[in-house]
């Protein structure tokens, strides 16, 4: 089981989102056939990643959330995704995603921050890197027009291997994938963005259960 062909993909970031769910709703929500959302579920359940639900309408319960972001990045390494990479002259990472949105906007190109340019849009985050990832329609043509340099800034252009341009949220001003496709993604990253993706996947899931109780 391939957790990121794009049908998968949908119902694992379903899943993601809500913590207990029926394969009919599943299928409903995400156009996912019910049967790939079977197959999907019983992989899932078979590596006790899901459960049979106890409440009464509940067939999934998504009991180790960290264990599927785990099983999703071995399938989605963030690395098969760049297209190219580029240090820019620029120390500051503020500056430096000013200047790729508005070369996007000036292009006519799409674009959407990532990972921790991604995680610092939708929360306040501690611990700051000097590394962007970003989404663009164009990769190639944009790091093109982008003029190199020796400061401390690298942008690692991305291509979309999923709908991430169906879901960009303009957050303080740029273009950002969904929030959980930042924790997905950051997942995917390595190492170094296990601890932001649990930070905000925790903050998701309270938003979504305040939601709920309203």
């Amino acid at each position: 089981m391939n957790l990121a062909a794009p049908k998968s993909f949908k119902v694992v970031t379903y899943l993601l989102l809500h913590e207990e769910s029926t394969q009919l709703g599943i299928s409903e929500e995400t156009g996912v056939s019910l049967y790939q959302v079977h197959d999907v579920v019983k992989y899932l359940t078979d590596i006790a990643i899901l459960r049979e639900g106890s409440r009464r309408g509940a067939r999934v319960v998504l009991s180790d959330p960290i264990r599927l972001l785990d099983a999703i990045s071995l399938h989605r390494p963030l690395s098969r995704l760049v297209v190219d990479t580029i240090r820019l002259e620029h120390t500051d990472v503020a500056e430096a995603e000013k200047l790729i949105a508005n070369m996007s906007k000036k292009q006519n190109l799409r674009y959407a921050f990532t990972c921790f340019s991604g995680l610092n849009k939708y929360m306040e985050y501690y611990i700051a890197y000097p590394t962007i990832h970003v989404y663009s329609t164009n990769p190639e043509r944009i790091v093109r027009t982008l003029p190199s340099g020796r400061g401390t800034v690298t942008v690692n252009f991305l291509q979309a291997d999923q709908s991430q341009f169906e879901r960009v949220k303009n957050v303080r001003g740029s273009s950002v994938v969904a929030a959980m496709q930042v924790v997905i993604d950051l997942f995917c990253l390595g190492a170094e963005g296990r601890d932001g993706a649990i930070k905000l996947y925790e903050s998701l899931k309270q938003v979504s259960k305040q939601r709920t109780k309203r």
